[in-house]
């Protein structure tokens, strides 16, 4: 941790997860790429759109990927 930076509440809001589970899928080929682009965006006009935060733009990721 770095001085005078707050931790982070949630230190897993990070969007590797996510990343690694779209590889995942995609080598599963459960999606493809055109899946993914699809996905992300969808997810990042919605969180323009709406205003919501990093952890729900994860969770609506989630979703769409499983």
């Amino acid at each position: 941790m770095e001085p005078g930076v707050p931790p982070l509440f949630y230190p897993t809001h990070t969007f590797d997860y996510v990343e690694r589970a779209m590889e995942k899928a995609i080598a599963k080929g459960t999606l493809s790429d055109q899946d993914v682009s699809l996905i992300r965006e969808y997810v990042h006009e919605h969180q323009a759109s709406k205003d919501i935060s990093t952890a729900r733009i994860q969770k609506v990721m989630y979703t769409l990927i499983t």
